[in-house]
């Protein structure tokens, strides 16, 4: 009997959304939410989140921006934080410039404690999406049969 594939799964962790004020703008208050993932299978390292490389785009976390929570696609074709190297200057996994990476964790500020509570509504049924459609996608055996 050929061995069981693990199915998908994430589990996200929170922070409590705290007032902080922001060091780099004078007299301004935010709310800061952190998240991170753990997975099991194909997410197994939780790297979820899609970010995009800031304006210098030499090294991660230097003014990065979280797009997104990553589709199947991104599963598949984006590289890790862990996995890009600096070629030329530049941020690179396999010889190729990427603008964009997965990591297991968001830090982010918001104008108010409801807006980072939806984000994280937002951030939940997107992560229950991905999981879903990883899991659908590795049930490869299918018949259909279609009259018409």
């Amino acid at each position: 009997m050929a061995e069981e594939e693990v199915k998908a799964s994430i589990t996200l962790t929170r922070s409590e959304v705290k007032e902080q004020k922001l060091s780099w703008v004078n007299g301004i208050v935010g709310y800061l939410l952190e998240v991170s993932a753990t997975g099991t299978g194909v997410l197994s390292d939780g790297n979820i989140f899609v970010m995009q490389l800031g304006t210098d785009g030499y090294s991660p976390d230097q003014g990065d921006q979280l797009l997104k929570v990553a589709t199947v696609f991104d599963i598949y074709e984006l590289p890790t934080e862990d996995q890009i190297t600096e070629v030329n200057g530049r941020i690179a996994y396999s010889g190729k410039v990427y603008p964009f990476y997965r990591t297991n964790k968001a830090s982010l500020f918001f104008e108010s404690v409801e807006a980072a509570e939806d984000f994280y509504r937002c951030v939940k049924s997107d992560v229950k999406s991905l999981v879903t459609n990883l899991n659908l996608e590795t049930n490869k055996e299918e018949s259909v049969v279609i009259n018409g």
